[in-house]
C-alpha cells in the first residue's frame, strides 16, 4: 500500500512537471527529453506497480517495454 501511494504521489509530481515543461521556452530535441523522460518513467511505474509486470513472464515485460520504444520513437520521429 505504502509502494502504491508513493509512486502515485510521483506520478502526480512527474504530470505537473511536464504540464510546466510544456509552457515553457524548450524546443527541438530539448522538449522532447524533457517531456518523454518522465513519460518514460510514468510509463514504466505504472506497468510494474499498478499492472504487476514485475512477477509476470519475461515475454511480457518484453513487449511492454518494446511499445515503450516503439511509442518514444515514434514520438520523436514526428516531433522532428
Amino acid at each position: 500500500m505504502k509502494k502504491n501511494l508513493i509512486l502515485w504521489v510521483a506520478l502526480v509530481i512527474l504530470t505537473l512537471t511536464n504540464y510546466l515543461v510544456s509552457d515553457s521556452n524548450f524546443s527541438g530535441v530539448s522538449l522532447i527529453v524533457v517531456i518523454m523522460l518522465p513519460t518514460i518513467i510514468k510509463f514504466v511505474g505504472v506497468g510494474f506497480q499498478f499492472m504487476e509486470l514485475n512477477g509476470a513472464h519475461k515475454l511480457w515485460k518484453t513487449i511492454f517495454i518494446g511499445i515503450l520504444s516503439l511509442f518514444v520513437i515514434l514520438i520523436s520521429v514526428a516531433y522532428l
